[in-house]
């Protein structure tokens, strides 16, 4: 009931021979005794081998480091075996020489732990939040890894997780090594404040592309909660930010919504909040009805047809939905037949509007480049 025990007071580089004996009824006996021959370190073990000497680590730098020497301390908690190259334990649940390290964030956002740096190994790593780094038994898990496999081109089954983490709480960072014997190692911590940027909608008739950036963790949840500013009715649609832009479809026309949005992961974090009208309908050309786009959404070739007369001087451009603008072709001679074949394998995948206009009106159309 008390392994593993500890034995103190050894000599550096000496070989012992430790025996385990039976001992029943108040007496020794020889019936079942095992033994085994070990050699001492030559060097004791990192100070960080204690979890309450962790080593902290500091923003946007690579420590150099060594788990060699290093033990298990008694009652030191183990990741679950949850498979390779997960976020929620490491490929078995076996501890063999372990290191720790700490991190407090400056405020809520991202934390990035890795050890997938050039001259790191087969590591696995742990996180763990406490507010008592001498009892095992407050530890509580955060996440782990084992195997960021695809993620590591520096070192081969090295290790590495992102998770939100909270403003001012110390987050202790296990690692150790995967079936081998202590070896040195490189480790990094990044931190970036969770934050939504470059908010944007481009609004039509009865619809919305709404955008934005994230700082966050990648795919996450998230909601857009939008307010009829007439009728003070709030709706809602949600998506995952690997599927931006999302469309609001449904709603009433010429008039203002103010809308923000919600990212639902860890970190909690919420946009300012912004503003679009719905337009009842855009100024269209004569020959609005004989335009088509496709195909929408593109991957590479975008083609544009229109088969009706076009005056010269007619500009057809794409946009951004920052109104940057992307691609412009302004006709120099009056046609009645244009088609133009648009490359844009090299845009960012997103929304974009194209928008073809003359001196007086104009028409738009969103389109996706996957």
């Amino acid at each position: 009931a008390d392994i593993p025990v500890s034995i103190s007071g050894l000599l550096a580089s000496q070989t012992y021979q430790v025996c385990v004996v039976e001992y029943c009824e108040s007496e020794m006996t020889n019936t079942d005794t095992v033994c085994t021959i070990w050699t001492t370190n030559a060097l004791p073990p990192p100070s960080n081998d204690n979890a309450c000497n962790a080593v902290e680590l500091i923003d946007g730098d690579i420590l150099e480091t060594t788990n060699i020497y290093a033990s298990i301390q008694a009652g030191e908690p183990v990741p679950d075996a949850t498979g390779c190259g997960t976020t929620t334990g490491w490929c078995n649940s076996n501890l063999t020489s372990s290191t720790w390290y700490m991190y407090t964030p400056p405020s809520d956002g991202i934390v990035t732990v890795s050890t997938c740096h050039d001259g790191s190994y087969d590591t696995q790593l742990a996180v763990y939040s406490t507010d008592n780094c001498a009892d095992f038994s407050s530890y509580t898990f955060v996440g782990a890894n084992d195997d960021a496999i695809g993620g590591c081109s520096a070192a081969t089954f090295a290790s590495t997780i992102s998770m939100c983490a909270e403003e001012g709480t110390t987050y202790y960072i296990q690692v150790d090594p995967y079936g081998t014997a202590g070896q040195d190692f490189s480790i990094s911590v990044d931190f970036e404040e969770a934050a939504i940027s470059g908010l944007v909608a481009v609004a039509g008739s009865g619809n919305a592309s709404v955008d934005f950036d994230y700082s966050g963790l990648d795919g996450t949840n998230f909601v857009i909660y939008y307010t009829n500013t007439e009728t003070n009715e709030v709706d809602t649609v949600s998506g995952n930010t690997a599927d931006l832009p999302i469309i609001i479809l449904g709603t009433d026309n010429d008039v203002m919504y103010e809308y923000y949005v919600v990212c639902g992961d860890a970190c909690g974090t919420t946009s300012e909040t912004s503003s679009f009208i719905y337009a009842t309908s855009i100024d269209e050309l004569a020959f609005g009805s004989n335009v088509t786009v496709f195909p929408n959404p593109v991957n590479d070739k975008l083609i544009l047809e229109i088969k009706s007369e076009i005056e010269k001087g007619t500009s057809i451009s794409i946009l951004s939905i920052q109104g940057k603008l992307i691609y412009q072709d302004i006709l120099v001679t009056e046609t009645s037949d244009y088609r133009k074949e648009i490359d844009v394998s090299d845009y960012a995948r997103g929304m974009y509007v194209l928008k073809i206009e003359n001196g007086t009106s104009s028409i738009q159309e969103r389109i996706i480049v996957q």
